[in-house]
């Protein structure tokens, strides 16, 4: 009798027609595209992006190939963004004149540019991890969050539609303050995952409760593999004596009486393992396993992931019950102003002088501790104001004791004229002749600022603000009453790190949040939805209390635990109302940032790739 090893089979990718290869990645793109829904405004859809990305994950497990893994979860971003982003195509064709086709050829190229993320998030996945378990699991979550957090940082970063924003109404949102957005996906994909693992451990492990199957599948195999030794000693015993030696099949050395020949069945290979035979006195007994052993054993294996999802999920409901920040100072009256101004006539003179008009009525229509404006209300430089609304507006603030945040453009002025001009907020304070400046740090590619090589793209399009200049990375905060503000305008918001540091640093740190912004440039679309949503995860994030004052919406009033308490409709003139607590302290993720959920995601990579290599390392000495 002689046993030898079975090659290796082909891959099953090898085998399929190029059509079954291609239709993972096309319903991988669907996938993305269907978790376009997960986010606002969507009610609930952090449940939603579960599903899809534990499906996305499903997809994932077919790949036989580094490039096969990074082309599925490509093509998951890829639907994706197209679908979520979108509404560029109105910012670069409605506002940007720029013809159709070209501006939907620049939404398909920046988003199959934003899909190269998650598909380095696939291949890294596909390199450390192998099959279904808890590694390949981690791993995946790991390596989904080094995509997310690489697409936020590269070429100045563009942090939307981050995994993690769908949960700002999901179970995951509380951890937030402990690990920021990118720690809050690290959970969402490693739900998801724990979720898929639950359903193949399912499949692939017996069923305790069949009737007349085996429930243990290693005494199964054993018994099997004794019965074929029992025929092949059998058939030996007429031709050689039982005290014989025998060489062994596979290496030529000799195997004693009381040795056997045992075949372990695996998906792959076959493997040859010597025993003791059962009759030797010197082999050691196997234990027996009980019938509650049988039957518990292959249902725990079944139920540890979805524990394991279910204590995640626990966690962070649990998580959005903790208070890191406390009320400090009195509360604050305040009134966000929407102005409405069309896009298009914004910045003609027609629309500038309407822009003077109407938020002189606004600013001075009713008194309160803060008045702030929405983006460039003013889109003068800040020298240029007529005299006589300068002269209206200080006035008013100066007798009714009311501070007023209003956004115009700043410069820096070289012999006598503006050679620097910045996206800003002025602030004027009571019975105080200084003016607060704001200048604009993260500037929007293509909108504010032309990376090299691409002015030729720009100069196809009529926006106004192609080049300007940035503010430093760290400015003082806005005072009112007892109460300290942080401004950002508009973009920078989305980006939680910078926020973060600026109150790790501060002195005094900022209390309340205030955005200004203009989204006019993307119409009537989901992109102020998305920007809504995302200013909720700043409030949870640093516990502090968000202001949002836009143009055409949304202006809102989010709390510390980032619930909307008030908002105007879109596309109306008027002002939100409402009366403001300050919040002091500091939340894990304000003292740590993004470092927590970034080296836990590296050091998980690397963790599980050394411990897979020296598994394969062990598995090819004993071949």
């Amino acid at each position: 009798m002689q046993l030898t090893k079975n090659a290796d089979r082909p891959t099953p990718a090898a085998r399929r027609p190029a059509s079954a290869t291609w239709l993972p990645v096309f319903g991988a793109a669907i996938l993305g595209a269907l978790n376009t829904l997960s986010f606002a405004p969507t009610p609930g859809g952090g449940w939603l992006e579960l599903l899809i990305i534990a499906a996305a994950f499903l997809v994932l497990q077919g790949a036989r190939s580094t490039a096969g893994a990074a082309l599925r979860l490509g093509a998951f971003g890829f639907g994706n963004f197209v679908t979520g982003v979108w509404w560029l195509f109105v910012s670069m064709h409605d506002y940007g004149g720029l013809a159709a086709p070209l501006a939907w050829a620049a939404v398909v190229l920046f988003s199959l540019y934003l899909a190269i993320y998650p598909a380095i998030a696939g291949a890294l996945w596909y390199r450390v991890s192998t099959g279904v378990g808890w590694r390949s699991s981690l791993a995946f979550a790991a390596a989904w969050t080094i995509g997310e957090w690489l697409r936020g940082l590269m070429l100045t970063g563009f942090p939307w539609l981050n995994s993690g924003y769908a949960q700002v109404d999901g179970p995951l949102a509380g951890l937030a303050s402990i690990v920021g957005v990118y720690g809050v996906g690290f959970a969402t994909a490693l739900v998801a995952a724990f979720g898929v693992q639950t359903v193949l451990r399912w499949k692939t492990l017996p069923n305790p409760a069949a009737r007349g199957a085996s429930r243990h599948p290693q005494m199964k195999a054993r018994r099997a593999a004794r019965a074929a030794e029992a025929s092949d000693a059998q058939a030996m015993d007429s031709t050689i004596p039982h005290d014989a030696a025998a060489p062994h099949p596979a290496s030529g050395e000799t195997l004693g009486a009381n040795a056997s020949i045992e075949r372990v069945a695996e998906p792959d290979r076959a493997r040859v393992t010597i025993d003791p035979r059962p009759d030797d006195p010197a082999a050691p007994s196997e234990p027996t396993p009980t019938a509650a052993d049988r039957a518990q054993r292959p249902s725990r294996a079944r139920l540890a992931p979805l524990i394991a999802a279910l204590l995640i999920l626990i966690v962070g409901m649990g998580a959005s019950m903790i208070r890191w920040t406390q009320p400090a100072g009195s509360p604050i009256t305040v009134r966000l102003l929407q102005g409405n101004v069309p896009q298009a006539m914004k910045f003609e003179q027609a629309g500038v002088d309407s822009s003077i008009a109407l938020y002189q009525t606004l600013i001075t229509s009713h008194p309160a501790d803060l008045i702030v404006t929405p983006e460039t209300a003013i889109p003068l430089l800040v020298q240029d104001l007529p005299a006589p609304f300068a002269t209206t507006i200080r006035q008013f603030a100066d007798q009714t004791q009311s501070s007023i945040l209003f956004g115009a453009f700043g410069d820096i002025m070289t012999n006598g004229r503006p050679t620097h001009i910045m996206n800003s907020l002025f602030g004027l304070t009571p019975r105080h002749d200084g003016v607060y400046e704001y200048d604009k740090h993260h500037l929007v590619p293509f909108g504010e600022f032309v990376p090299n090589g691409f002015h030729w793209f720009v100069a196809m399009m009529n926006i106004p603000l192609g080049d300007s200049d940035r503010g430093p990375a760290l400015q003082p905060p806005f005072t009112v009453k007892d109460q300290t503000l942080a401004p950002d305008i508009c973009y920078e918001d989305i980006f939680g790190e910078e926020i973060a540091r600026t109150l790790r640093t501060q002195n005094p740190r900022a209390r309340i949040l205030v955005n200004t912004s203009n989204l006019g440039w993307f119409g009537n679309t989901i992109a102020l939805d998305q920007h809504l949503q995302m200013a909720r995860m700043r409030a949870i994030e640093t516990g502090r209390p968000v202001l949002s004052s836009t143009n055409t919406g949304i202006t809102a009033m989010i709390d510390a635990s980032g619930e909307v308490a008030g908002r105007l409709t879109p596309f109306t003139v008027g002002a939100l109302m409402g009366t403001v607590q300050g919040m002091d302290g500091l939340t894990p993720y304000i003292a740590l940032g993004n470092w927590p959920a970034v080296l836990g995601s590296l050091l998980i990579l690397a963790g599980v790739a050394v411990r897979n290599g020296r598994a394969r390392a062990n598995s090819a000495k004993t071949r």
